[in-house]
């Protein structure tokens, strides 16, 4: 999907990506969908997730949202959305705050990677699956908390995360797969 009052998503734009990819006026200036039942919209800089279950997997690149990317400073995921699709907030560079509801079970790989003004996050208890590197790389990271149904952390997940100053790991967890 691409934004139809955005005047730089000309022919040129398009067929950049090798013409793989069928482009489509999004229904509202910035909407669109991003799982079988799941839909996205923007308004200001609120990024908003809701509908219900899975959200696809993207590369960061590829999102609906990548040409208003640095517009964006806040993602809220609604009640209903079960998982976080791979790639699908990562390079958020201005991002600031995420929510994430009780109905998410897992987190796809690099779901928040490089989100660099991202600084604190609570994963809830919902969630059972955190995949590889899905906060890399979030240099303002200050503070988490991981739920307590996590029982693997997986590898790189808070890699070059040099702010980060506190972590809650719960008796869940019982193994942090080794770099």
């Amino acid at each position: 999907y691409y934004p139809p009052k955005n005047s730089t998503w000309d022919e040129s734009k398009m067929s950049s990506y090798n013409n793989k990819i069928k482009w489509i006026a999004s229904e509202g200036e910035y909407a669109g969908t991003v799982g079988p039942n799941a839909q996205w919209t923007l308004e200001g800089a609120t990024l908003t997730i809701s509908g219900s279950g899975a959200m696809y997997d993207y590369h960061k690149e590829y999102t609906p949202w990548s040409p208003v990317r640095n517009e964006i400073k806040k993602i809220v995921i609604s009640s209903g959305i079960t998982h976080i699709g791979e790639d699908a907030f990562a390079s958020l560079e201005k991002v600031q705050t995420v929510s994430i509801p009780s109905t998410v079970k897992s987190i796809g790989i690099y779901a928040f990677a490089h989100c660099t003004s991202l600084t604190n996050v609570v994963i809830p208890n919902s969630v059972t699956t955190m995949e590889l590197c899905a906060f890399a790389n979030c240099k303002s990271l200050k503070s988490v908390v991981l739920s307590n149904r996590l029982s693997v952390i997986s590898q790189h997940t808070f890699l070059q995360c040099p702010s980060l100053q506190e972590i809650t790991i719960p008796a869940s967890v019982n193994y942090i797969e080794p770099e």
